[in-house]
């Protein structure tokens, strides 16, 4: 699976863009426009769109840009899923609002849909090299409880293991 990662220019380099290189390359190939900045014309992008399968993007603070903007469209026009990815979850159902046509870099904002108070998520399964993607309904609380859960058996297992 060839996956195009779609973020704003302010991530390029930056720790979350890393992070977020290494889930993603848990799935398959990945195309980093913020490894070539400004090394091509948006068109070059777009066409970079097409060779992938699907279209991860990621945003700082809620916000992005209108090169990811117009990457996401032309994903979509292709008829191809696009993800949003927070560092920490898959979201297939989003919406992109408050369009600044004045302002490229900060030219709307992400939010994610919510069902009965609970975000509408995806994971991703490999099953015989094949990626698909399950789509999950999590509360904010929940995720929660099960880091706080992890949390809690890895002080007790240091702790366990410091006695001895």
């Amino acid at each position: 699976m060839i996956i195009y990662f779609a973020h704003p220019i302010s991530m390029y380099g930056s720790k979350k863009e890393k992070i977020i290189m290494k889930e993603l390359e848990k799935i398959g190939k990945v195309i980093n426009p913020g490894l070539y900045p400004g090394k091509f014309e948006n068109k070059e992008y777009l066409k970079m769109v097409e060779k992938s399968d699907i279209l991860v993007f990621s945003s700082k603070n809620g916000i992005i840009g209108k090169g990811t903007y117009e990457e996401i469209k032309h994903a979509k026009n292709l008829g191809k899923d696009v993800f949003y990815f927070d560092g920490k979850l898959y979201y297939k159902k989003y919406y992109l609002e408050n369009v600044d046509e004045s302002n490229w870099r900060e030219y709307c904002q992400v939010k994610v849909y919510k069902k009965d108070g609970r975000y509408i998520t995806v994971i991703p399964r490999y099953y015989r090299g094949k990626t698909t993607f399950r789509e999950i309904n999590v509360s904010r609380n929940y995720l929660f409880s099960v880091y706080y859960n992890i949390l809690s058996i890895m002080v007790n297992f240091y702790n366990f293991f410091s006695h001895i």
